[in-house]
This record gives C-alpha cells, structure tokens and sequence, in this order.
C-alpha cells in the first residue's frame, strides 16, 4: 500500500509505503497496514493506492485517516469576505475556499463585564482544571486517561460534531463518576465516553476529546463526545423499578440531580465553544441508536411517556443555553498576543475548514509595542510586500525548515524569488550614514533606506571600505541590487547600477529587462528600476535601454554613478 499526499487535490507526494503487522504468509486473506510518518505534514487529501497480483481481489474493509493537524476553532457560521478575529486578536478574512490575514488588534478589546471567558484548559491532556470560573457553578475537571491498550480505547481519531448525552443504568449512591471513571481505566467491559459527571464539584474525563469514544452504537462514535451522567440515589420501587414522578422523585432532583445537570450544562457549553459547534449539535442517545436514553431526562411527566421533549431534558438545554450565550459573548474578548502563532487552518460550525494561505500587505504594519514574533505555518504561501512594515518591536517571522515557500537566514525571511520579506529592524540607527568621502549616498522610498553610487559588480569588501563602516553585514551570497545589508546597525537595500536583476552582474539579462520594461510588457519593481536609471529622469526611458545595452556589448562604458546634485 503506498500512500501520498496532496495540499490542493491535484497534485500528489510520496508519504512512503504501508506497513503490516501481520503475517501474510500464514494468512494471506486479512491485512492491517499503517504507516506513521517521523514528522508533520501539511495537507488536505490522502490518497492510498493498493497493489496486488494480477489474479488477486484486493477488499478494502475499513480506511483510516488520523490527523493531528492545529486549527483554530471559531464559534461563528462561516461566510465569504467575511472577518473574523481569534484570541491572539489576528483578523481574518474569507475568500474563496481559503482564509487570508488582514489585520491584528493590537489593543485589547474591552467587554462589559458580565461574560464568562473560555477554559483555555488542553482538553487533550491529564490533569485539573476549571470550567465556568467566575460563574455561579465552576467546576473541577479531573482528566486521566484510558491506556492505549485498553479494549475501551479506540486509537482512531474524532472528528467532533456533536455531543451526546447519556445517563447511567445504575442508581445507587456509590454510583459515582469517579466510580465509573475508575472502571473505565481498568478496561472494565469494550464501551467508553469521554466524561462522566455527578452531583459532586468534580468531572471526570477518561478518553481525550481527540479520541473516538465507544458510546452512540452508531457512526456517531467518530464524529462526537460522549457524556455520561449518573443518576447515583434516583428513586426507585425496587430493582429496576424506577420512578420518574412524584415528590420523592422530585426531592431527588433538587437535591441532587439539579447539580448533576448544572455541571453538564458548563461543561457542553464549553465544549460547544471550544469546537464552534451550535446548540442543536447536542444529541441525545435515542438520537444515534433508538436506545431509550437518558431515559432520565426523556421522561415528561405530562405525557407519561418518554420523548425527546422530556422535562430534565428541557431543563438540561435550557441551563446550556444559558451559559453557552454567557461563554460566546466571553469569547469575543481577547488581549493580542505578543507571539502571534497563525494557525494552518479555520475550523468553522459544521466542520468547514479553510486553511490559512497568505498574509496581506499592511496586516500586521503601524503596530504598537506588543508585537513580539509571528510564527507562519506551511499553509502560508503568500506574504505581500509592506506586511511587517514600520512595526520596530517585532523581533522575528518564523517560518519552519521545510516550508514550501519561504526561508530564514539569519533572521531575515526570504521568499522563493530571493525577495526579502521581513528583517528585525531592533537596534537599528534612524537613518544610515555613508562616509561622504566614499561617493556613495541614501536616498529614502516608501520607508526603506537604499544605498546608492556602486556599480556591479563589487564585493562586500568594496562596500565597507566606500561606506566606512565598522561593522557590515550582508544578506546574500554576494552584493545585488535588491539585497538587505546592515552597516554599523543601519538597515538599507544595495542598488547596483546596471544590475536589473539581482545577481550582482551587468549582463544581456539586464538589458532585456530594461527593453520590456521601455516597451510596457513588464514591469520592474522600484529597487531595480533604480538601478538602470542613468539619467535625472524619474523613470526608465529608451535612452537608458540604449546606454545599458552599449555597455554590455563593450561599445561604451557606464560613468561611475553620481549623487544628485542636492544629496
């Protein structure tokens, strides 16, 4: 079995080959392949391909995708152009298919107060941890986990759209979620759910939210999160004889079964903000299988029957609607985060998921002091000129070694064309300052300093000595125009003259870039532009095409550039 990847669903690499754990000799009819990969990959679309002999039927049982890709979850209904803004305060817009960066707050923004804030708890890790803090009911989240070799454990992972409410079968008092929680750490029996909860201050979760969960007896076990809620001290006439009206019954739940239900009620509207999910995604059991359950809250008293619009059901809703309109207004609060870390996908309501593929010129330029870094992930495949601009505190854009389409060298980002897109600008002087001895001088464009009166080619060596500079570093191989060089802390880009295009050489290359860009059928950007403009005019003109392409035939030679008269 080879399996091979694909970001766009066209075009596919090679993952590697599948590996299977059993013996095909000695039974040639049933195999289980896998295959693990050493490191994260970026993709939409697996695609498996099976080989077999030419007198063999291959049946495919049971395919398995488990991803463990990050996103970030948004409680809002998707909607094209629209913006949207995560905790760290990064504003996004919808375009298409894809989510593009266009902004980031870089002042908190203020909510009355009131609003209950999001757990920003790892609801895929052990430990305690609060739920509803600040709200009439917090709650206490005890989360140890079932061992992967357990019978209980699934291995497969959740796709979560949904949470399903269940009640226990037993009632006496010892009948608690720790008790429950405990058997399902032995493995005692093949069903699991994720939480279980009581009366008590303290839930208990047993299975990672991440994990598939043996729960809903139907194909809801890979799409939900499994909840069980135990009935400990309900009311009965004996066995299984339960009673479901009455003041007895009544007594119970005011007692005791009304806290049960107030801690579910914190803990799905959690779980319905942490994976953008809207309230009719909570489902009862009868939902998925027909099984009378929670046959608890199903019971109405009314109609003497159980339905879907039993009382303690409509209760439990209600007390959800509750909090989960409390957390989302929370959720709208944020304070920007000093190390942005974009996400390589949005995971919208219904599980639409756009990845996050280019940042915009001016998304994160003019901002305060907090911006630290910024992380991108390898979804990121396009950052516009002007994106980091005139923000002095940010330190660094990360990007990882592998990333398809851009590279870090010593703290400067690069794109696949050689273009700088970011450098640390701290600890850099207002402006340079070239010996006025050496013939060289600055002149300013858009916010960028660039050197000017080199000819190509020339050496760093060259450069320090005519600039004077103590101190020079150079961000390439070797001097071009366009590149980022830093001389005694003073940022500046070199313009060579004749160099059209980068490479630290005057050649026919440069002249034909000069020629198209006379004629109207290309455009050279500003940088290099400059650098074959030998007259005062403010624009390229035929009789620089001519003076560049003499040059480079050897029928005339370039004067060393000059400054302008005014510099």
């Amino acid at each position: 079995m080879r399996y091979e990847c694909s970001v766009d669903g066209r075009t596919y690499d090679p993952l590697g080959d599948g590996v299977c754990d059993c013996d095909l000799a000695s039974d040639p009819y049933c195999g289980l392949f896998h295959l693990t990969l050493p490191q994260e990959t970026t993709g939409r679309y697996v695609r498996i391909t099976v080989g077999g002999g030419a007198e063999q039927s291959v049946f495919l049982c049971e395919l398995i995708v488990e991803g463990r890709a990050s996103y970030t979850r948004m409680s809002e209904e998707a909607a094209e152009g629209e913006q949207y803004i995560d905790a760290q305060g990064v504003i996004y817009t919808l375009k298409g298919d894809e989510a593009v960066v266009t902004g980031y707050h870089d002042t908190a923004l203020n909510l009355p107060s009131g609003p209950l804030r999001p757990s920003d708890a790892d609801f895929n890790a052990e430990g305690l941890y609060t739920l509803g803090a600040g709200s009439e009911n917090p709650v206490t989240v005890h989360a140890e986990f079932l061992s992967p070799e357990n019978l209980n454990f699934s291995r497969l992972s959740n796709d979560i759209r949904a949470i399903v409410i269940h009640n226990t079968a037993t009632v006496e008092d010892s009948t608690t979620a720790e008790l429950y929680h405990s058997k399902q750490l032995r493995g005692a029996g093949d069903s699991s759910w994720h939480y279980t909860v009581d009366d008590t201050g303290t839930i208990c979760h047993s299975c990672p939210d991440e994990y598939a969960a043996w729960h809903a007896g139907s194909d809801e076990n890979y799409a939900s999160i499994g909840i069980e809620l135990c009935v400990n001290g309900a009311p009965t006439n004996g066995g299984t004889d339960f009673i479901f009206t009455g003041d007895v019954f009544d007594e119970w739940v005011a007692q005791r079964f009304r806290k049960t239900i107030e801690n579910t009620a914190v803990l799905v509207a959690e779980l319905l903000v942490r994976y953008g999910l809207p309230e009719s995604a909570v489902l009862q059991h009868n939902d998925c299988s027909g099984k009378n359950c929670p046959q608890w809250m199903r019971y109405s008293a009314e109609h003497r029957d159980f339905r879907h619009d039993g009382d303690l059901w409509l209760l439990l809703t209600e007390r959800i609607h509750d909090y989960y309109t409390r957390l989302l207004e929370g959720s709208q609060a944020f304070s920007p985060a000093s190390d942005v870390v974009l996400p390589p996908y949005l995971l919208f309501p219904g599980a639409k998921s756009y990845p996050v593929t280019a940042v915009e010129a001016g998304a994160f330029a003019g901002k305060g002091p907090i911006l630290r870094s910024i992380a991108l992930p390898d979804t990121v495949v396009r950052v516009e000129t002007g994106a980091f601009a005139d923000t002095p505190s940010l330190e660094a854009v990360t990007v990882s070694p592998s990333h398809p389409s851009f590279s870090l060298r010593e703290g400067v980002l690069y794109d696949d064309d050689g273009q700088v897109l970011f450098m640390p600008q701290a600890g850099m002087s207002a402006a340079p300052a070239p010996d006025p001895d050496g013939g060289l001088w600055v002149e300013e464009v858009d916010g960028e300093y660039w050197l000017l009166g080199l000819q190509a080619p020339c050496t760093a060596e060259e450069i320090r000595e005519r600039y004077g500079a103590e101190d020079l570093r150079l961000y390439a191989d070797a001097p071009g125009t366009g590149v980022y060089l830093i001389a005694d802390g003073a940022a500046m880009r070199l313009v060579l003259q004749g160099d059209a295009n980068g490479d630290g050489q005057v050649n026919s290359a440069d002249y034909m870039l000069t020629k198209r860009t006379v004629l109207r059928t290309f455009n050279l950007s500003p940088v290099f532009a400059r650098a074959v403009r030998f007259t005062d005019d403010e624009a390229i003109s035929a009789t620089d095409y001519l003076l560049l392409k003499r040059s480079v035939l050897g029928t005339y030679k370039l004067s060393p550039p000059l400054p302008p008269k005014n510099s």
